[in-house]
């Protein structure tokens, strides 16, 4: 199972927003530094803002850099990451109609 695959199992068992930005982070910490190097460094960045707001800054950069990066090697991780934040929009999209 890669690291995007685990991420996203994991985001789609979250109960609530914290737990999607657990496993968020916790998917960006697994990544090493060659693979880091790779993503848009607004990924890096970002702090504490709210969780759908965080999660669509990211998407916005991973689409910029999608654009960007061709057929080199940084496609590969642009679009695995691309997957593991998809997922958690959609997941807070699903927890916050639960929650209304």
């Amino acid at each position: 199972m890669t690291k995007s695959e685990k991420a996203c199992r994991a985001i789609r068992a979250a109960r609530n927003e914290s737990e999607v930005i657990a496993a968020v982070r916790e998917y960006v910490d697994s990544l090493d530094r060659s693979d880091l190097a790779r993503l848009p460094a607004e990924i890096l960045a970002m702090g504490l803002a709210p969780a759908e707001e965080l999660v669509q800054s990211a998407l916005q950069a991973l689409h910029g850099g999608m654009a960007g990066a061709g057929e080199d090697s940084k496609a590969d991780i642009l679009s695995e990451a691309t997957l593991v934040f998809t997922t958690a929009a959609r997941r807070l999209a699903v927890l916050a109609r639960d929650s209304a």
